[in-house]
């Protein structure tokens, strides 16, 4: 994911927690309900976060898995190549 992805989809999730927090703010009810909702919507930013969090992660991980493997691949293919050019050259 590149980073400006990764920008708008933190920023889509910050704009959205913010956008519920005041709604709740400026709805006529008590106190005391108030800072309920705004604490569960809390949570809720919080476990969306969370879950974007690790399939970001896992993304990098598989990124990462696959750039070592292409590199293992490549430093095989080399000793192969060189370990035939030493036999070729015993003979």
């Amino acid at each position: 994911m590149k980073n400006e992805s990764k920008f708008a989809v933190m920023g889509l999730l910050a704009g959205a927690a913010i956008g519920a927090a005041l709604g709740i703010l400026l709805a006529p009810q008590s106190g005391r309900s108030t800072r309920k909702d705004i604490s569960r919507q809390a949570r809720k930013a919080k476990r969306e976060m969370m879950d974007q969090y690790e399939k970001m992660r896992g993304k990098a991980g598989n990124r990462a898995a696959d750039i070592i493997e292409d590199a293992g691949d490549r430093v095989s293919a080399k000793a192969d190549r060189a370990a035939q050019s030493v036999r070729e050259r015993s003979n």
